[in-house]
């Protein structure tokens, strides 16, 4: 329907035109002369048949010789392009043109006719004229058919006809299209608009032809633009946000490991325990910066697409088993246990496994940081239609709204301070996000009465 209702601007020209056509040729015509020619009308037959009369009273007048008077006859009326014949008293004819082929006429029908009063339609132009022929009161009656002409005759120069036919055209051209003009020129300062800057300015679609078209494709160019240089500017503020967290980040362990080298440099320590002590702090630190170096390599690798997944089918239960097996240590140091929800023993899925370890690994090791101490990690493990569920829930200080949809962002904590004494790159939940993203999974956290809650479904 909508369709069949859409307007083209082709169509609209072109009937335009066709319609300035059509009154400019009509004015054309108007601007000339015209005039009737007449001389085969009513006026024109009844001049002949006077003619003819004259003729024919000076001629057949007192004429005895009916052959001859025929001749003469014929020749007056193919002259005159007549129909003429002398009639007696009763209506019959003595003498007739070659073109009739009557041998008598209805003089009282010839009568009405020229009275006015016979109802049907005559055809031809009767007159009637007294004479004496052959010594006999008689009449000629003389036929024509009245003919009228047209004729056209240049009162002006053509010139000027032609001239006013233009004007005519192009002014009433100009005045059915200037609302497209006048849309035009709109489409025209809105384009210069946006190209000024202004890409919140939105040109008004008016119709459904193709101008309408064109203003809509134009501010969906506007708005794709301006969506893409907001993503540049976000791409350019991460980009910086990145390098001054992670130079943040460098910085802090590198600092630290080059204070206490370079005391045992200087031999600035007083027995050999307190040397190793600051050996001991120094190795930590290197851990911890190689760990950072390491978050960072394989988030900038996940970021780019860099990353191809080998999947195979798994039992997930034993390989969440297995990271908290690895895990247990650094639970314990942080009086945590771990509480598992299984329904199975046994839960099939195709992953990539290398992956899908360090992305339960991040989840778990940010569970455990962030509890409360001693606390507990629930993790779940359920099957929804043909999908999997994991749940890993701590206790903690429940996180605001606003900042659950930024949990997964990099280098985010939910402390506004980064000189927080958990440690971490920052990274982790960014890094899982992205592998589950490879797996075409989806990953998301909630938060309430001092619970966190991340799910992910594979």
């Amino acid at each position: 329907m909508i369709n069949c209702l859409q307007r083209s601007l082709n169509r609209e020209l072109i009937l335009a035109i066709i319609f300035c056509l059509i009154v400019s040729g009509t004015v054309y015509w108007q601007v000339q002369e015209v005039s009737f020619d007449d001389s085969g009308g009513v006026v024109g037959v009844v001049n002949k048949a006077n003619s003819a009369f004259v003729e024919i009273n000076q001629l057949y007048a007192g004429r005895s010789d009916q052959e001859a008077g025929a001749d003469y006859l014929s020749r007056l009326a193919n002259y005159y392009q007549l129909k003429i014949a002398i009639v007696e008293g009763q209506g019959n004819i003595t003498l007739k043109s070659d073109n009739i082929d009557e041998n008598k006429l209805d003089l009282e029908q010839i009568k009405k006719i020229r009275a006015g009063s016979y109802t049907g339609k005559p055809i031809d132009f009767y007159g009637v004229y007294p004479i004496k022929f052959n010594s006999l009161d008689s009449q000629v009656i003389i036929m024509g058919i009245p003919q009228m002409r047209t004729v056209v005759t240049y009162g002006r120069d053509p010139l000027f006809a032609i001239s006013v036919a233009i004007t005519v055209f192009i002014s009433l051209l100009v005045l059915l299209l200037r609302t497209k003009v006048k849309y035009i020129k709109e489409i025209s300062d809105g384009i210069l608009e946006i190209s000024k800057g202004s890409l919140d300015f939105r040109i008004t679609k008016k119709g459904h032809d193709e101008l309408g078209l064109l203003a809509e494709n134009i501010n969906s160019m506007s708005e794709q633009l301006k969506t893409q240089i907001e993503e540049e500017r976000k791409a350019e503020r991460s980009k910086n946000e990145l390098i001054t967290n992670v130079s943040h980040d460098l910085k802090t362990p590198l600092t630290s490991i080059i204070g206490y080298l370079r005391l045992v440099k200087d031999k600035k320590y007083e027995t050999y325990e307190q040397m190793k002590e600051y050996l001991d702090t120094a190795y930590e630190k290197s851990e911890k910066l190689r760990m950072l170096i390491q978050d960072l390599f394989e988030y900038t690798k996940l970021a780019n697409g860099d990353v191809q997944i080998k999947k195979s089918k798994i039992n997930l239960v034993e390989l969440i088993e297995q990271v908290m097996g690895e895990l247990s240590l650094m639970a314990r140091e942080n009086h945590a246990t771990f509480l598992k929800v299984y329904l199975k023993n046994e839960v099939s899925v195709e992953v990539d496994s290398d992956k899908i370890v360090r992305a339960i690994e991040n989840i778990l090791v940010n569970a455990i940081k962030y509890s409360y101490r001693p606390g507990e990690i629930k993790v779940q493990i359920a099957q929804e239609d043909k999908t999997t569920l994991v749940i890993v829930e701590n206790s903690g200080d429940t996180i605001q709204k606003e900042d659950l949809s930024h949990l997964f962002d990099r280098f985010f904590r939910v402390e506004k301070s980064r000189t927080s004494d958990i440690g971490g790159s920052g990274l982790g939940l960014s890094i899982a996000k992205s592998i589950v993203k490879l797996h075409d999974g989806e990953i998301w956290a909630e938060s309430e009465n001092n619970k966190i809650r991340i799910f992910v479904r594979l």
